[in-house]
């Protein structure tokens, strides 16, 4: 066997130097292992130098990883034509997340002229081996049409399938289906239930749909202002922008803290949220960044999110 001693002293403080020596002799196995936890320790640049010996031989995982690292230019230079050519010969082998990740570059168009038809093709190979992001995806094609008859039927059973498989954000979509009657007979009930799971599971977008909920109301589940502003509140806390700009409106609606409802207000707009921009004119001149910086340091002891 070949010795392959790297251009470089390998990290050895993330992976043994026993198994570094094995890669240097050539074994592919342990190349990729090599690699993978370089990757994991975020050394990119010795990552993709064994990652790339290891998808040479045919390591199937290196393969996958390796077009990956094109694709996103962790340890080389983007190459989406690179990128395609690794992920597709993985797919080709059935690998599920390398057809996941093949379907997407044909949606977008990376490395390859976008083709929705095919992008639908793998990625429902990737949704059939059980993967549930793929699943996710093929659900979001058929609720929208793209490259098949829309079909809110056939999208609620491929969100209904990942659920099953405790997937927290299939969860989520799963319950809008039942909120909004697509594809089933509208049960908030039943949207409520599969929102609180997702959002005991710490999934942040389920906090966003029961505050939602809670602040409008819908069937038999009266409007709870004290519930929607809790999991508003919690979800703009996560991240969310479309629970700052509603749980800033609560807070302007209920005129205590003013303060606090510019911050939120601003962050949302920040993001990109077109009403909270609009909304954000209503502010005076005297709500300044460091002012609601200063306010929010107060209430919570640090300021969440940047805005500027």
């Amino acid at each position: 066997m070949k010795e392959e001693k790297a251009p470089f002293k390998t990290d050895t403080s993330v992976v043994s130097s026993e198994l570094v020596q094995a890669a240097e002799m050539g074994f592919a196995s342990a190349q990729w292992q090599v690699g993978d936890a370089l990757y994991k320790a975020e050394n990119y640049g010795q990552a993709f130098y064994w990652i790339d010996r290891a998808a040479q031989k045919g390591i199937l995982p290196a393969m996958v990883a390796l077009g990956y690292l094109y694709l996103n230019g962790l340890g080389t230079l983007v190459n989406e034509k690179r990128a395609f050519q690794w992920t597709a010969k993985a797919a080709l082998k059935d690998d599920p997340v390398a057809q996941l990740n093949l379907g997407l570059q044909y949606f977008h168009g990376q490395g390859v002229d976008k083709n929705d038809n095919a992008a639908l093709h793998w990625l429902r190979l990737s949704a059939e081996a059980g993967n549930h992001d793929a699943i996710r995806f093929v659900a979001f094609f058929y609720e929208n049409g793209i490259a098949a008859e829309p079909s809110d039927d056939v999208a609620f059973k491929w969100y209904k399938k990942a659920a099953d498989d405790g997937d927290i954000h299939a969860m989520v979509e799963l319950g809008h289906c039942y909120e909004e009657g697509r594809g089933v007979a509208a049960d908030p009930i039943v949207a409520l239930d599969l929102y609180r799971r997702a959002s005991d599971l710490g999934e942040s977008k389920a906090d966003l749909a029961l505050g939602y909920l809670y602040l409008k109301g819908s069937g038999m589940i009266s409007p709870d202002p004290k519930r929607a502003s809790e999991y508003l509140q919690k979800a703009s806390i996560e991240g969310e922008v479309e629970a700052r700009r509603l749980y800033g409106e609560m807070l302007i609606k209920e005129g205590h803290d003013m303060i606090a409802a510019f911050f939120w207000i601003k962050l949302a707009a920040d993001s990109g949220d077109r009403i909270a921009r609009i909304t954000l004119k209503r502010f005076g001149p005297d709500y300044t960044w460091a002012l609601a910086e200063s306010h929010m340091r107060n209430l919570y002891g640090y300021v969440i999110g940047p805005a500027q």
